[in-house]
C-alpha cells in the first residue's frame, strides 16, 4: 500500500502491480539441505477418503427406492382459471 501511494495512485490496479513487483522481490526463505530426500508437505497422504472406496466397504442397502407417489394427490385439483 504504501509503495501505491508513493506511485500517486491508490487504484486497485497500482495495488495488483505493486503487490506483484513486492512478491517478486521477496527473498525465498532458505533451503534446508537436510529436507531432500522428505516428501513435500503438499505429496503427504491426506485424511480425504475416497467415496467410491468407501461406497465399496459398505454392506448392500436393501431399502426401497424413494417414491413420490404420495404427492400425486395434490396434482390432481386444476387451479383455477384454467380449463
Amino acid at each position: 500500500m504504501a509503495a501505491a501511494i508513493r506511485a500517486g495512485a491508490v487504484t486497485a490496479d497500482v495495488v495488483a502491480v505493486e503487490a506483484r513487483r513486492a512478491a517478486a522481490l521477496a527473498r525465498l526463505p532458505p533451503e534446508d539441505p537436510g529436507d531432500e530426500d522428505e516428501p513435500p508437505p503438499w505429496a503427504e497422504p491426506s485424511g480425504v477418503v475416497s467415496l467410491t472406496a468407501r461406497r465399496a466397504q459398505l454392506p448392500e442397502d436393501k431399502r426401497p427406492l424413494p417414491t413420490v407417489a404420495h404427492y400425486d394427490q395434490l396434482l390432481t385439483r386444476q387451479p383455477k382459471g384454467t380449463a
